[in-house]
């Protein structure tokens, strides 16, 4: 179809496309407007944005006519944009096509497109060199740096830069500038609250300023831009996955620099950048990958190959694909000599029989006998030797392949040892017994000794007691003899009555009984309680001095005792007198030996905390420090030969310390020693 709009010697430019935009077909004028010389090489005639308003045209029922302006690629590569007349093409009331008509422009308008023009394709230029070098780049910073160095080369760009976003702080980081930097694109500062990186991370769109100078609301940056001779500015956003990652400004020295046109450009350029971004993070992604899969493998390599343990792989049907260091000293081969042979030939019989068996029978039922556990067989050297291990074998998959792991320990070694450990385990329960023998032999020979240092404890106390009782009687019996003798002087004298006997009698009878009493005592003292009862510390001490109190007396060593105190403790009294008479036994022999001016013996009791203490001193010169550690120990005497038995403290010891839980040990004061008795 024709269309005739002008004379007929010139024909405008005229093309023909279907309801969707899709080019069909047009006259010669409008190649020659093109500037092709074969339009049908060329069938991306229309631009995308020229079909969508085609199209959108011919939906519109209402409206048959349309004047709009497009843009043209010609085929230096550069824009031509003209106004075109657009009609719909009818038929039985459907949109069959649509006409176009370039129109002509008026020297007015071609004068200023034609600058527009040449700005718009040094834009195009502009996007096709940094395309290139979005191909080139290998780094996120290495895009950056040369898309600034590509921007900065136009002759109206002053200052171009990248701004990386972190959206949790609200911030906008400078990574990248080529020009006169006037500042540093950061939006922390309170300053540059309304500046154009702000509005871009707020909004998500790009922010144009066609004039800085008439924007009073440009804050601090206006004055800036100013006295850099910036007059315009763009700032982009550049999203990856629909997420704002980094922004780019251009600052212009030329007012209205970005119109429409540029601003579609310099959009496309950042998603451009986009995908670049992207292809480089997937690239680093794919590299960081590479390296870990090369690393995982090389760590993998290094634990196959250094493992003390020989690892075997094989497939379901048995075949040795790998054969570490380990397995090649473990048995004798190397692994070109195992590669693809079947696992079996390294065992022996029955194993070797029955493990195609088990292998079958797993991969059939799933029955695990070998498979995921673990268990003791015997493996086959290549120079025939037997020997056991520990098997482990473990199943997984790679690449829907099934594969077959064993982990195998020599267990020579460990079996020897525990031959080892069971022979000298059974020569130690032989040596147990007989130790059981001897052990059994020396506590009965200690016991027996025990009792012989008790029987010995005993009649050195009896001994002690009888010289006792020898003190204690003396003074009575003299009583006795001079109330006989008297008895005979009153019967010579005739003085001898009734009266005078029964006095004298109850004299000596009272005598008679104290002796009587003074054997209950001691008899007393001997006889050991059976069961442990409470009783009074100031008593058994009193008790105690009883017994002795005639002899210290005889011996002119002062006994002092303050009773004021008292208090009850569970135990054995009479053990605990026992302990109590052996100390000051101790202390009268150090005193007999040192021969003091004033010869004293001190008892006190008093209570620390829950401790009770009964503290017996004397002034006898004190025992050597040597001595001192040994003082408790059996058969141990201070005293010179043939004048102790070295029992004493021992037994002391033995008594408070295991049958009344208490503690008892010895020191030096400045007079003497002192002997302390702590009970609970």
């Amino acid at each position: 179809m024709n269309s005739h709009i002008g004379s007929r010697e010139n024909h405008p430019p005229i093309f023909h496309s279907d309801k969707h935009g899709t080019y069909l077909s047009s006259n010669p004028e409008f190649q020659s407007f093109l500037e092709l010389e074969s339009i049908e090489n060329n069938p991306n005639i229309i631009s995308p944005s020229a079909s969508q308003v085609i199209a959108e045209f011919a939906k519109n029922a209402f409206e048959d006519k349309l004047v709009i302006a497009i843009d043209f690629t010609i085929s230096t590569g550069f824009i031509k944009r003209r106004s075109v007349f657009f009609r719909k093409i009818v038929k039985d009331e459907e949109v069959l096509e649509i006409e176009g008509v370039v129109l002509p422009e008026i020297p007015k308008v071609r004068k200023a497109r034609g600058k527009r023009t040449i700005s718009v394709n040094r834009s195009y230029l502009i996007r096709n060199e940094i395309t290139q070098w979005i191909l080139r780049s290998r780094s996120v910073q290495e895009l950056y740096d040369g898309v600034c160095r590509i921007l900065k080369a136009e002759e109206n760009f002053g200052f171009v830069c990248f701004g990386t976003v972190e959206f949790r702080k609200n911030i906008i980081f400078q990574v990248s500038y080529a020009g006169n930097n006037p500042f540093l694109l950061n939006t922390e500062s309170k300053a540059m609250d309304l500046g154009p990186g702000l509005k871009v991370l707020k909004t998500g769109q790009a922010f144009i300023m066609e004039d800085i100078q008439s924007e009073p609301d440009f804050g601090d940056w206006r004055e800036t831009c100013l006295q850099f001779g910036y007059r315009s500015m763009g700032v982009f956003p550049i999203f990856l996955l629909n997420e704002l990652i980094s922004v780019f400004c251009i600052f212009s020295t030329e007012k209205h620099y970005f119109l429409e046109d540029e601003v579609g450009i310099y959009s496309e350029i950042a998603k451009d950048l986009a995908l670049g971004l992207k292809n480089i993070r997937e690239s680093e992604q794919r590299f960081l990958a590479v390296n870990a899969l090369r690393e995982s493998d090389e760590r993998f390599q290094a634990i196959f190959e250094t493992v003390v343990d020989a690892i075997i792989m094989i497939t379901p049907k048995g075949s040795i694909i790998m054969f570490n260091t380990a397995a090649e000293k473990m048995f004798g081969y190397v692994f070109t000599e195992v590669v693809g042979k079947n696992i079996k030939f390294l065992m022996p019989e029955p194993y070797h029989s029955e493990h195609d068996e088990y292998l079958r029978r797993y991969l059939e039922t799933r029955e695990k006998k070998i498979i995921g556990i673990g268990r003791e067989v015997v493996a086959l050297r290549k120079d025939g030797t037997k020997f056991p291990v520990e098997l482990a074998v473990s199943e997984f998959f790679q690449n829907q392949n099934q594969y077959f792991v064993g982990v195998i320990r020599d267990m020579t070694s460990r079996k020897k040892a525990e031959n080892d450990l069971r022979e000298k385990t059974a020569a130690l329960e032989e040596l147990n017994r007989g130790l059981e023998v001897r052990v059994e032999s020396e506590i009965q020979k200690r016991r027996e000794q025990e009792k012989a240092m008790i029987v010995r404890s005993r009649l050195a106390d009896m001994g002690e007691m009888i010289g006792n009782i020898a003190h204690q009687w003396r003074q009575p019996l003299n009583v006795i003899a001079l109330c006989v003798q008297d008895l005979s002087y009153a019967y010579s004298d005739g003085e001898l009555d009734e009266e005078y006997i029964g006095d004298s009698t109850n004299k000596i009878m009272s005598l008679v009984e104290q002796m009587s009493g003074t054997i209950d005592d001691f008899r007393n003292y001997f006889r050991p309680n059976k069961t442990k009862e409470k009783f009074s510390l100031r008593s058994m001490i009193q008790k105690s001095f009883s017994l002795v109190s005639e002899s210290l007396k005889n011996q002119n060593i002062s006994i002092y005792f303050n009773p004021n105190e008292d208090y009850e403790v569970f135990g054995f009294p009479n053990e605990f007198s026992q302990v109590i008479l052996n100390m000051i036994a101790n202390s009268r022999d150090a005193i007999t030996e040192s021969r003091p001016q004033e010869p004293s013996i001190h008892v006190d009791i008093r209570k620390e905390g829950d401790k009770k203490m009964v503290i017996i001193s004397d002034n006898g010169g004190g025992i050597e420090q040597s001595a001192l550690e040994k003082l408790f120990q059996p058969y141990f005497t201070t005293k010179d030969q043939g004048k102790g038995t070295g029992i004493g403290l021992y037994m002391s010891k033995s008594i408070i310390e295991n049958n009344m839980d208490g503690k008892i040990y010895a020191f030096n004061s400045d007079e003497g020693a002192v002997m302390v008795i702590e009970l609970p």
